[in-house]
């Protein structure tokens, strides 16, 4: 772990891109959560 942190230092350009695609994956996570979140409150909506 300590390797990559070290590797990823002398690459600032592919760390910043990294860090880039963990906060859109974090996104696209909690969007997809929120979405299910509404499709279940929706269908328990329905049923009443």
């Amino acid at each position: 772990m300590r390797m990559i942190k070290k590797w990823l230092n002398n690459h600032p350009e592919l760390k910043r891109s990294l860090e880039g695609l963990f906060k859109l994956s974090g996104l696209i996570i909690l969007l997809v959560v929120v979405c299910y979140l509404i499709q279940k409150a929706a269908g328990t909506l329905n049923i009443l």
